[in-house]
């Protein structure tokens, strides 16, 4: 990428993304740059959507990276959320409720990543989360996450390793306008050995 230079710069959509200000739309590119290598003459473009895509792409493909071999060696439990946005304006406040949990039952967070969505058929906006922690026991996890008093959130163990990010990946980028359409914790923690 050091090599392309930036020659053409096309602006798509003139004032306010429209899809921005409900939330429920996808997001539309406002943008798009045209890059060219003058050494070799190879031409590519992207979008401002484009380079978001990617970049959600990399942090989900992070996490796996990180979390893979714990994963497979039972050291760690990977939990795949789904909560309501109508309950849950910001997927910090579920994760700050859902951490403390967790933090009462002795199970370390170790990490996570959230992508918002709308479900196809209703048009409900809801929120994916992906969080790593210490290993939780099928018999624990029943007993903490089955069948809850509250309605606002699914949780389950994440069934396939690719799965769920391969999911998130096909997504179209949804949010308000200025809300974040995904986000990440500061840092994928590794789970403290206790030996």
């Amino acid at each position: 990428m050091n090599n392309y230079r930036l020659f053409r710069f096309e602006i798509l959509s003139v004032g306010s993304n429209l899809s921005n200000k409900s939330g429920h739309l996808p997001h539309q590119p406002k943008y798009r740059k045209h890059f060219v290598n003058p050494e070799t003459g190879e031409y590519f473009q992207c979008t401002d959507l484009d380079t978001k895509k990617y970049k959600r792409s990399k942090v989900l493909i992070t996490f796996q990276k990180i979390y893979e071999k714990p994963y497979a060696k039972e050291e760690v439990s990977i939990l795949a959320i789904v909560i309501k946005e109508e309950r849950y304006k910001s997927p910090s406040l579920f994760l700050n409720t859902f951490s403390k949990k967790l933090s009462r039952n002795r199970i370390q967070k170790l990490g996570h990543i959230w992508v918002r969505d709308v479900d196809e058929k209703t048009g409900l906006k809801h929120c994916h989360i992906i969080i790593a922690t210490s290993r939780i026991g099928k018999k624990e996890f029943h007993k903490l996450f089955s069948k809850k008093i509250s309605n606002d959130f699914d949780v389950e163990y994440q069934k396939k390793r690719t799965g769920l990010r391969n999911y998130l990946n096909r997504k179209e980028v949804f949010a308000m306008k200025s809300q974040r359409s995904y986000g990440q914790s500061k840092q994928f923690k590794l789970p403290i050995k206790t030996d």
